[in-house]
């Protein structure tokens, strides 16, 4: 009977793997048989999704937000403070003073809005057009494989300056529509009414105009008393009160566009001024007290000489303190010019978890290189510093040198020393002289510090910005609709569903195919 079994013969292993292979063709054709369950599955999840927008769109209303761009252009904005030196922030400009100004000089009251939902319906954020444009240009820039650790963290710097003055240069207001019914027309209104409260507001009640400097007027000179000092210190009070004029000037001219205003009363600049100051001192006050200070002609020699003794001696300690100071630094320069570089021996005591940390691994070769340049940066940062101090100290130190010098020449001459018969006959005429011309002079001095005054206002009225504005207007586009749908976000999701059908109908139809035909087998 065992010999009566079907022998095996060569063709049954082949036929065995074949078996046992994927139908690719067969596959490929039952997907496309699926395609009029598929098609009819699209239609409906179509239909469906078009019938669910309609009905979104039918039921919410269109926010309608009203937009208003505007340029701060007061000086300090950059740094967050107005003018005055007074913190500054976009804030200020919805601040709740000004909502509420600006809502009752519209009577929003009588539209049936309150002073909340306005308040809630507006926001102030920075507007920067260009700040993408910013960061990719930076972002080219910093990738760059050649790129030292120094030239890096310039480019940083550099970024981060830019970015900075991109986003503190201007603002955008908003009023979102959707709390209340106000035509669009009117709410571009009241948003442009809103930055014009606050600067008013910031100017009259906050004082914001006036620029954080303290200059000295006509007032510091006490006249009374200046005639009741002796000529030979009345030099000394001259040189103070024209260094209070020169003072002014340098204030001024730290600020853009002061060199091209004029005083209305003179017609004198600040160029004009420094000029006209330096002729006072060289051919007036120095043509005038240069003899009764080489002389020594003074109403009370004693009282003079004690002055200018005590004078020495304040100045000869100043002089001590500076070079104990300039001796002290370069102690320190020395010392830490000594010592080893610090690359590679102050890492801090777990740098070495970063080495292949995280997914933008370093070695450890590539790390010290970087900490080294670092280190020898900042160290050669701090020499330079020190040795900067060393320099300013000494610089100090020689200045005071020369007054001594000077106060000693000085005291000679009241001690008598150079004092002939003919300057003994010229004393009353010099004095004289001085009795005369040191009014005249007095008055000069006054009239450059009220210059200084006039130039002062002019340049707080042009240092916040257009026509003694804190800002002025980017664009006069009324408002921005917003639309109906956001077309990129339904398109995706239609796109999304579709998908996901495809997913679900395929297998199920190929998977009720392959259940029917081996039934039907």
């Amino acid at each position: 009977m065992n010999n009566m079994a079907s022998p095996i013969t060569e063709s049954d292993p082949v036929r065995a793997a074949q078996s046992d292979e994927i139908d690719l063709l067969g596959l490929f054709r039952s997907i496309c048989r699926t395609w009029r369950h598929l098609f009819a599955a699209v239609i409906v999840v179509s239909v469906g999704y078009a019938g669910w927008v309609s009905l979104k769109v039918l039921v919410h209303k269109p926010s309608v937000n009203v937009n208003k761009a505007i340029k701060l252009t007061f000086v300090g904005v950059e740094k967050g403070i107005y003018p005055n030196g007074a913190p500054f922030q976009l804030a200020d400009v919805i601040a709740p003073v000004i909502i509420q100004e600006v809502f009752e000089r519209h009577n929003l009251l009588e539209s049936g809005i309150t002073v909340d939902e306005f308040r809630r319906s507006l926001n102030v954020e920075p507007y920067a057009p260009t700040y993408a444009l910013i960061v990719d240009r930076y972002k080219m820039l910093l990738s760059n494989s050649k790129l030292t650790v120094p030239e890096v963290e310039a480019l940083e710097k550099r970024l981060s300056a830019e970015l900075a003055a991109a986003v503190s240069g201007a603002a955008m207001l908003t009023m979102s529509l959707d709390r209340f019914e106000v035509s669009p027309e009117r709410a571009h209104q009241i948003v442009s009414d809103l930055p014009a409260t606050w600067a008013q507001y910031s100017i009259a009640n906050k004082g914001v105009l006036h620029l954080d400097i303290e200059l000295a007027s006509a007032k510091s000179i006490d006249r009374e008393l200046i005639n009741a000092v002796d000529y030979m210190v009345i030099s000394d009070l001259l040189k103070e009160k024209t260094g209070l004029v020169e003072t002014n000037i340098e204030l001024l001219s730290e600020f853009d566009g002061a060199a091209t205003l004029k005083d209305p009363d003179t017609g004198m600049g600040l160029a004009d001024l420094k000029q006209a100051l330096e002729d006072l001192r060289r051919y007036v006050i120095d043509d005038l007290m240069s003899p009764i200070r080489s002389l020594g002609l003074t109403r009370n020699r004693d009282l003079s000489l004690y002055y200018y003794e005590d004078k020495k001696q304040r100045l000869s300690e100043d002089i001590r303190l500076l070079q104990s100071q300039a001796e002290l630094i370069r102690q320190a320069f020395e010392k830490y010019s000594s010592q080893p570089s610090p690359a590679g021996t102050n890492l801090p005591k777990d740098s070495g978890t970063f080495v292949g940390g995280g997914s933008a691994q370093l070695s450890a070769g590539a790390l010290d290189k970087v900490l080294q340049m670092s280190s020898e940066g900042k160290a050669e940062e701090y020499r330079q510093e020190l040795n900067r101090q060393w320099l300013e100290t000494n610089l100090k130190a020689a200045g005071i040198q020369n007054q001594i010098d000077e106060v000693d020449r000085l005291i000679k001459a009241l001690n008598g020393v150079g004092q002939s018969e003919t300057s003994k006959v010229l004393r009353d005429e010099y004095l004289a002289r001085a009795e005369h011309t040191l009014p005249k002079i007095l008055d000069r001095i006054s009239d450059y510090l009220d210059i200084t005054q006039n130039i002062y206002q002019q340049v707080s009225r042009e240092s916040v910005g257009i026509n003694g504005k804190l800002y002025k207007p980017i664009t006069n586009e009324p408002f921005i609709r917003a639309p109906y749908i956001d077309i990129k976000r339904t398109l995706l999701i239609w796109v999304a569903l579709l998908f996901i059908t495809a997913i679900i109908v395929v297998p199920t139809v190929m998977i009720r195919q392959a259940l029917r035909n081996r039934s039907i087998d």
